[in-house]
C-alpha cells in the first residue's frame, strides 16, 4: 500500500463522523466536526501538501489559428466541460512616439482546435513581446524597460538595418506636413 499522508486518514475518519451525524439532530456535534474538518483543511494547506501546491506559472507565445499570437501567463483551464488554455496579457507602459500608453491586464481563452502551437518562452521576453504588440510599436524599435516603463527607442547598433528605413520615413512625414502646411 502506498504511503499516505496522516492527514488523508484523520480527512476520512471526520467524513465518516460527518456523514453519521448527518441524520442525528444534534446540531452542536455537527458543528463541532464542521470546524474540525475546517482546521484540518487549514493545517493540510499549512504543511504545503504536494496534491494542493500550485503549478508552476508558465510564460509563453500561443500562436493561434489565423495567423494571431499572444504573449502571456499561460494556464490550462476548464469550463464547462470543455478544456482550455487561458492567456493573461500582463499590463504595462509603453513611452513611444513621444507619448506614454499603458494597458491592463487582459485575459482570452482559447480551445485546443484553435491552437496552432505554444511556445514556453522567459517571463521577460513575453512581458516586452506582449508590451510591443499590444501598443503597437514597430520591430524595428528597440525596446528597454526603464523604472517599470518600457521606451521604444532606435537600435543603437543599427542591427537590422532599419536607421535609414526610419529616417526616410521621417523625413516624408514633415514633407508631408509642410505640404499641408502650404
Amino acid at each position: 500500500m502506498p504511503d499516505i499522508h496522516p492527514i488523508i486518514h484523520e480527512m476520512a475518519a471526520l467524513f465518516r463522523r460527518e456523514r453519521d451525524l448527518r441524520h442525528s439532530d444534534d446540531e452542536a456535534q455537527k458543528d463541532i466536526v464542521t470546524m474540525d474538518i475546517v482546521r484540518l483543511m487549514d493545517r493540510w494547506v499549512d504543511e504545503d501538501c504536494p496534491v494542493l501546491a500550485p503549478e508552476p506559472i508558465q510564460w509563453g507565445h500561443v500562436e493561434l489559428m489565423g495567423h494571431t499570437s499572444v504573449y502571456g501567463r499561460i494556464e490550462k483551464t476548464s469550463e464547462h466541460g470543455i478544456s482550455l488554455v487561458r492567456v493573461t496579457q500582463p499590463p504595462f507602459k509603453m513611452a513611444y512616439d513621444g507619448e506614454e500608453k499603458g494597458l491592463g491586464e487582459q485575459v482570452s481563452e482559447h480551445g485546443r482546435g484553435a491552437i496552432h502551437s505554444i511556445h514556453y518562452l522567459d517571463e521577460n521576453l513575453v512581458r516586452q513581446e506582449s508590451a510591443r504588440r499590444r501598443a503597437g510599436v514597430p520591430y524595428y524599435l528597440n525596446i528597454d524597460l526603464v523604472d517599470g516603463v518600457y521606451i521604444a527607442s532606435r537600435h543603437a547598433d543599427n542591427v537590422l538595418g532599419m536607421d535609414e528605413v526610419f529616417d526616410e520615413e521621417v523625413e516624408r512625414e514633415a514633407r508631408e506636413q509642410d505640404e499641408e502646411d502650404d
